[in-house]
């Protein structure tokens, strides 16, 4: 287990349109409703999160190991 990690702080998803010159947009849902954030330093800050937050993850065969095991226990 990683502990505490900057994904507790909920989902988003990048938007990354096709045109050159097109900034990328966060899309945020939250219980309010939505958010779109164009701030390209907020972007970058989120995008650099993301980077982390992949080194963290289980490859695909460490997930399904870590689930049977949980499985197992129950």
């Amino acid at each position: 287990m990683a502990g505490l990690y900057d994904g507790h702080n909920g989902s988003f998803t990048l938007l990354d349109f096709p045109f050159a010159g097109d900034p990328q947009v966060l899309y945020v849902e939250h219980a309010g409703g939505s958010m779109h954030i164009e701030d390209q330093s907020r972007v970058k800050a989120t995008i650099l999160n993301f980077k982390h937050l992949s080194k963290l993850a289980l490859t695909h065969e460490e997930s399904a190991a870590w689930i049977e095991t949980l499985a197992a226990e129950r």
